[in-house]
């Protein structure tokens, strides 16, 4: 699950790896792909429906190093999952003025309230179909767009919950709000364009 780039031809996805520009990296596959399906409804302005799917020419290898990610139930499409800590990782900068970073890094933030993330981004669009991080401590930066949000879900399974979708125009270093795509409100359209199982419970 990724998020929207209008006008991409092709782009390389890189599994189990740390080093993003390391094409040797022992355990890590990379694999181009060229079929995407942004969703219909997408708009940039102001980032709804920011949600697309890739699919890989060709079967994935699991390892130690490369697992698939659990996405929501239908059970939890109305859950809010507030004051969770949560998980994001990426390639992005490390702050304002830096380039990204050449090693997969990951920092953790508690899941806010609509409510909360509207009062920390009051000039942005903050709807139902997204999920804020508290910025104060960590906040993916720009590079990061793309990323999977996840927590550790009640049964123990690391599960995606959201795609990293903006930050405040103030930056990531303004320990304002992050903006994710939530994935428990696209379930339905993910199931209906791809072969991933949707659960009905846990």
């Amino acid at each position: 699950v990724l998020h929207p780039v209008y006008r991409i031809q092709s782009a390389v996805a890189v599994l189990g790896g740390l080093r993003i520009n390391d094409a040797n990296e022992a355990g890590a596959v990379r694999i181009t792909v060229t079929d995407f399906t942004i969703h219909p409804q997408y708009e940039a302005e102001p980032d709804v429906f920011d949600v697309a799917l890739v699919r890989l020419p060709l079967p994935v290898p699991f390892s130690d190093r490369v697992r698939p990610v659990r996405l929501p139930n239908l059970r939890q499409v109305e859950a809010t999952f507030n004051g969770q800590q949560a998980t994001v990782t990426g390639w992005g900068r490390f702050g304002e003025g830096t380039a990204n970073s050449e090693e997969l890094r990951f920092g953790r933030a508690q899941v806010i309230s609509t409510l909360a993330c509207r009062i920390s981004l009051p000039t942005n669009t903050i709807l139902d179909e997204h999920v804020c991080t508290d910025g104060a401590n960590s906040s993916p930066c720009q590079g990061d767009v793309g990323a999977p949000l996840t927590i550790v879900d009640a049964d123990g399974i690391t599960t995606q919950i959201g795609v990293f979708s903006f930050i405040s125009i103030l930056g990531c270093e303004s320990g304002r709000a992050a903006v994710h795509t939530r994935m428990s409100s696209y379930l339905n359209w993910i199931g209906a364009n791809s072969d991933v199982e949707i659960r009905d419970n846990f």
